[in-house]
């Protein structure tokens, strides 16, 4: 996961209900905003790195990676962001986006997935996911399901865990 402990898979959306023109028509000056903010966040004491998925006319899909759990506002940390995109002082300045503030506020983004690697899984949780599937009624465990169960206690035996 790109070394990352989560990813979230974001959709921007101006904020402002009057968009005028396309995302594509100014890709280039968000791409140089978003890879200087991927350069000043490597510094940052949670590591962030935005990855562009797909750039539209009406919205913009983006993998924002951490190492920390944004879970309740993965948006929040797209401030830095916003703050480069309406950065007048910014090379190749493009006023499309301080043109589309609305209340002060830039974009509107929508969670379309997230995903997290198995390092940054705590031992609790896993205990915790373990006792959630056992105490499920037999007729909700899926093929699927009992197939994973299967595997975990194959690995578990092989590497004596289970005794």
């Amino acid at each position: 996961m790109n070394g990352f402990n989560y990813s979230y898979n974001l959709r921007l959306r101006f904020t402002n209900p009057n968009q005028t023109g396309s995302f594509q028509e100014h890709e280039k000056y968000f791409r140089d905003c978003v890879e200087e903010y991927n350069n000043a966040a490597q510094s940052a004491r949670n590591t962030k790195k935005i990855e562009i998925l797909h750039i539209d006319s009406d919205h913009i899909d983006v993998c924002l990676h951490s190492n920390a759990d944004l879970t309740k506002a993965p948006g929040r940390a797209l401030m830095h962001l916003t703050t480069l995109l309406i950065d007048e002082k910014n090379d190749g300045y493009d006023n499309y986006f301080t043109n589309h503030l609305y209340h002060n506020k830039l974009f509107s983004t929508e969670q379309i997935s997230v995903s997290k690697s198995y390092e940054s899984l705590s031992d609790v949780e896993f205990v915790k996911s373990l006792v959630d599937y056992i105490s499920r009624p037999k007729g909700e465990i899926s093929e699927k399901d009992k197939s994973t169960m299967n595997r975990i206690k194959m690995i578990a035996l092989e590497n004596g865990l289970i005794k």
